[in-house]
């Protein structure tokens, strides 16, 4: 009976351990919107998309571009790039990526569109709560429309002694 009250006690302990572990966790999305139309539209395009991502945003910096001489006849998708790939730097540290991987982190990537006539980045921390918002958004021309491409992440990071663990 002693050692039944023990290992009871045991998990006891344990399991109130769980909720003091610190985690941080990262979710990501995407989205793509596809608008049809010629190039008379595109700065009405492109303002609706500023204009949403400004009334949504604390900061924002935007780079607006100009489009290819041929525009493509489909439109490609974003994607997630090592800024530091084929580089001295890049070869130390895919070191560490491979061991940060190993430890149930992921390599350092970026958002990446190819010819894009717009570009928008955010990042925004809350201070007090631990968390960290990033948004990614470009605009690629091609020969019917516009592809808007949008991607986030969404960093929490929940301490030891979190508030909703105490009440």
């Amino acid at each position: 009976m002693k050692y039944k009250i023990l290992v009871a006690l045991s998990m006891f302990v344990l399991g109130g351990c769980a909720s003091t572990t610190p985690t941080r966790t990262t979710e990501q999305a995407y989205m793509i919107i596809d608008v049809k139309g010629d190039s008379s539209i595109r700065d009405t395009v492109l303002d609706t998309i500023i204009d949403s991502a400004q009334s949504s945003m604390d900061s924002l910096t935007v780079n607006r571009g100009i489009p290819p001489a041929s525009l493509p006849e489909k439109a490609s998708r974003f994607k997630l790039v090592s800024p530091f790939q084929n580089t001295q730097l890049g070869n130390v540290m895919s070191g560490f990526s491979a061991l940060s991987q190993a430890s149930g982190g992921s390599g350092m990537k970026i958002p990446q569109c190819d010819s894009p006539i717009l570009t928008m980045k955010s990042d925004k921390s809350v201070s007090g709560w631990s968390e960290r918002t990033t948004f990614f958004i470009c605009v690629v021309q091609y020969q019917t429309g516009y592809q808007v491409d949008v991607y986030t992440t969404f960093e929490l990071n929940r301490p030891v002694f979190a508030r909703d663990s105490i009440t």
